[in-house]
């Protein structure tokens, strides 16, 4: 079964939780599947461009086999309602069919070594491709648009059954690993598509303190690279990425007798690791991490410590100076909207320019440097498939040149860097201090 969710919208009472509505079941029954939005293409259907939303692996039946679901994935298109918060959204089945399975499921990677399996992590990148860094031995790619079901897994002349070897971006350095943690890094005006990879373990064997990095996109090295090690091994761990472009890893265990819990993040800036503060409980298997509207990061659940939390304040918090203060968006329909009288979000258009100003910023010695956008947390299985950061091109706004309290920004013109939906945007300083978030839709 498929359902789709739809926050409060204006005029329509749902009572301050939300609704579920049903909508077009899957062929294929699915356990732990990954649900992945695209950007936008024409339906075949109508020729009218929406969003594509794609459900991924899984299984079908731990017995059953061939498993349909771990080699396969489904598509459906979002049809919009008109306004952005009146009305419903429709999802329809993606009619294309590549796949001999049933009318409506396209192939997923089937390579030795490389397939769905559970809960794959899919990332869309700014050429339109979707790809996937799991935890078997091989990374894969395909264009959903354009090759629905068709998959590259390696560059160059690379050994397709090739394991453990630095080859095409289909190989990764380390190898196969379980329940490792994966992102897409921080995007940047000058980088983007970078995927990561860190812990897991060899199957049978002990946690590692790995991490490793590939520029996924076609145009880029497609070959991973090693990262310098981490201070301790682990899996289970959920890596956040933070609006100052760094990445905090948190959570876990490791595979010693007994089994270790990691109580102790690691933040990395640029691969270099550094210790955090420890937890006071363990976060193992199933426990989260999300990146707070404040600027921390809220870690909770697990198998140990089910119905606790804590809340972890980044070096930035304390140790970074001063914060700006009372952030606001100025540009034509850039307007908050209001649901039951209070503001809640800014109406941004891909290309757009505004202008970000805030207060509290000494003239001195402080200005705004960045302004960036995260994605809202969604956490599953110690990973988050969308999961973004993106520091948007900006600039001193030219009309007040000498303000320290002022820049001019503007959203990526693409989809596909920077998805339709709703983001937290942030106002960094030149010391990597974020604003309190606010949040803004890109339509």
């Amino acid at each position: 079964m498929v359902y789709l969710f739809e926050p409060q919208r204006l005029n329509e009472y749902y009572n301050d939780m939300g609704k579920w509505t049903r909508q077009p079941d899957l062929d294929i029954p699915r356990w732990y599947p990954t649900v992945t939005l695209l950007h936008r293409f024409p339906e075949p259907s109508t020729s009218i461009s929406k969003n594509a939303v794609i459900v991924a692996g899984g299984t079908e039946s731990h017995n059953a086999l061939p498993d349909r679901a771990r080699t396969t994935y489904e598509g459906y298109f979002v049809t919009m309602p008109t306004s952005p918060f009146v009305g419903q959204s429709v999802l329809t089945r993606d009619s294309r069919n590549t796949s001999s399975w049933a009318a409506g499921v396209f192939d997923g990677p089937a390579q030795t070594n490389a397939n769905f399996f559970e809960y794959p992590r899919l990332f869309l990148l700014s050429n339109g491709s979707l790809f996937m860094a799991g935890m078997q031995t091989k990374g894969a790619r395909v264009f959903h648009e354009n090759a629905a079901g068709i998959w590259n897994y390696a560059a160059g002349n690379e050994n397709p059954n090739a394991v453990d070897v630095i080859g095409g971006f289909g190989v990764y350095v380390n190898g196969q690993r379980a329940y490792d943690s994966s992102v897409l890094m921080p995007i940047t005006p000058f980088a983007q598509d970078y995927v990561a990879r860190t812990g897991g373990s060899p199957y049978g064997g002990l946690t590692t303190k790995y991490a490793e990095f590939v520029q996924a996109n076609p145009s880029g090295s497609s070959m991973w690279q090693p990262a310098p090690l981490m201070h301790k091994d682990r899996w289970h761990g959920n890596l956040t990425l933070l609006p100052d472009g760094s990445i905090l890893e948190v959570g876990g265990d490791s595979l010693l007798t007994p089994p270790q819990p990691r109580k102790t993040p690691e933040l990395s800036k640029d691969f270099q690791w550094t210790e955090m503060a420890a937890e006071a409980s363990a976060r193992d298997y199933h426990s989260v991490a999300l990146l707070l509207p404040d600027g921390r990061v809220l870690s909770a659940g697990g198998e140990s410590f089910t119905s606790a939390y804590q809340i972890f304040s980044p070096p930035y918090l304390t140790l970074g100076g001063s914060r700006p203060q009372s952030v606001t968006l100025q540009t034509p329909g850039g307007v908050p909207w209001s649901v039951n009288g209070a503001a809640t979000a800014y109406l941004l258009a891909h290309g757009q320019q505004f202008v970000v100003d805030c207060t509290g910023l000494p003239p001195t010695t402080t200005n705004l440097a960045k302004i960036v956008l995260t994605a809202p947390g969604s956490v599953t299985h110690h990973t988050d498939m969308h999961q973004r950061c993106i520091e948007l091109a900006s600039s001193v706004d030219p009309l007040q040149p000498t303000n320290n309290c002022r820049r001019l920004a503007q959203i990526p013109f693409s989809d596909k860097t920077a998805p339709h939906g709703y983001y937290m945007l942030w106002a960094v300083t030149n010391h990597g201090v974020p604003s309190h978030a606010v949040w803004v839709v890109l339509q």
